[in-house]
């Protein structure tokens, strides 16, 4: 299980804070072979006149993972997603259902060192019109994650990741391109 909270600021300004609860299960169904399922729910908060775009996101999910007894020990996994996003404000138009599709690669090039990447793809179709350009909005993302692991002990490790993304949407106000930088820094107890 997990509790989560995050938060988005833009030009020091805060956007959207979440905060949200998630479930897993695992199952092994071989030595090098696991399927899993996930529940998630999220409140999702804009401050200020973003308001109106407050909404509860829920959703449910499964994966599988295949690792392979080779150099490198790469692990390759994939999952499927739906999600639904409900507006609290009583703006339709703001909620969507998304359904996500993600493919990804981990390799251990040394026991210390980690790398991997991973391909999402998303469709999101939005439950109402626009109620200034009368139409429903729905958009196609993709995005590319990068990342390297370093194990500095059995229970902290530093992590550098790079995200980029890009949003097609049938309304051109939505189309955009974003790239991320983060580093982590992880104490596991």
């Amino acid at each position: 299980g997990t509790l989560s909270h995050g938060a988005v600021d833009v030009e020091n300004d805060r956007f959207r804070s979440a905060t949200g609860v998630g479930g897993e299960w695992h199952r092994q169904l071989t030595e090098l072979r696991t399927v899993s399922v996930v529940a998630q729910y999220a409140d999702l908060d804009y401050p200020g006149a973003n308001q109106v775009r407050n909404s509860r996101v829920s959703g449910v999910g499964a994966g599988l993972r295949q690792g392979f007894a080779a150099r490198w020990q790469p692990l390759v996994s994939g999952s499927i997603n739906y999600s639904e996003e409900r507006n609290t404000e009583n703006r339709p138009d703001l909620g969507r259902n998304i359904l996500a599709a993600r493919v990804g690669l981990n390799l251990s090039p040394d026991p210390k060192w980690g790398l991997s990447g991973a391909y999402t793809h998303n469709d999101g179709r939005y439950r109402a019109d626009d109620p200034l350009l009368l139409t429903a909005r729905k958009d196609r993302q993709s995005a590319l994650e990068l990342a390297a692991i370093y194990l500095y002990s059995r229970q902290l490790s530093l992590r550098g990741e790079l995200f980029w993304t890009a949003n097609h949407s049938n309304l051109a106000l939505y189309q955009f391109d974003r790239t991320m930088v983060t580093f982590k820094v992880r104490y596991d107890f």
